[in-house]
């Protein structure tokens, strides 16, 4: 930023571009930029394996949101490390939970090995893993877990177990499968069902009252 101020302080004197994916020519942005978008959701392998010192300059608006194809990027990036159980963690029921014992620090500092940002955005950075961390759990449920409830009510965990996907770890899956089963995940269910319906009701009735007018 103009300041200087990123990534915790760290400053870059003149000259240093070559470090920072950006460049006149851009040519090397252009890649990761190309490459991205052809994979689109799958694990970024053209980021995670940027040589080391090579990072994605980042800038951001007036309210610390990244702009740009830089910050689509690492926009895609933040969603790898949300569905990256090393980092987050599924068998965690609340993302606060995640970021204690070093959780926010740990994936700060992964994302500061990739992307140049102004510390502003740290916030932004974090609430953005944690709603695609909710987004992927839920994603898991819809795929996984729902469709053998429906076909059998009474199927058993042992069963649910075995329907671990292949990007999952086994242990954070027996814990999502053990909370969804529990009375307090599947109240919380009900719950959400309940209130995604009545903001269902909500807008419906606000485009009748809208036709009305």
């Amino acid at each position: 930023d103009e300041d200087g101020d990123c990534n915790n302080g760290e400053q870059f004197p003149p000259g240093h571009e070559s470090q920072a994916l950006v460049g006149e020519e851009g040519q090397v942005h252009n890649q990761v930029y190309n490459e991205v978008r052809k994979r689109k959701r799958t694990s970024l392998p053209i980021v995670w394996n940027m040589p080391k010192g090579q990072r994605i300059v980042v800038k951001c608006n007036e309210d610390s949101q990244p702009i740009g194809d830089e910050g689509a990027i690492l926009g895609k990036f933040l969603g790898t490390i949300a569905r990256n159980g090393g980092f987050c963690p599924l068998n965690i029921n609340d993302w606060c939970q995640v970021n204690k014992n070093s959780g926010e620090e740990t994936i700060l500092q992964c994302v500061q090995t990739k992307f140049v940002y102004p510390r502003s955005c740290e916030k932004w950075i974090l609430k953005s893993i944690g709603r695609d961390w909710r987004k992927f759990k839920s994603s898991l449920k819809d795929a996984f877990f729902n469709p053998a409830i429906e076909k059998n009510p009474n199927i058993k965990r042992k069963a649910l177990y075995k329907l671990c996907p292949e990007d999952v770890d086994n242990d954070q899956w027996r814990g999502l499968v053990k909370y969804w089963k529990s009375k307090k995940g599947r109240a919380l269910a009900e719950k959400n069902i309940i209130s995604r319906s009545l903001v269902k009701d909500s807008h419906n009735a606000g485009t009748k009252l809208g036709l009305l007018g």
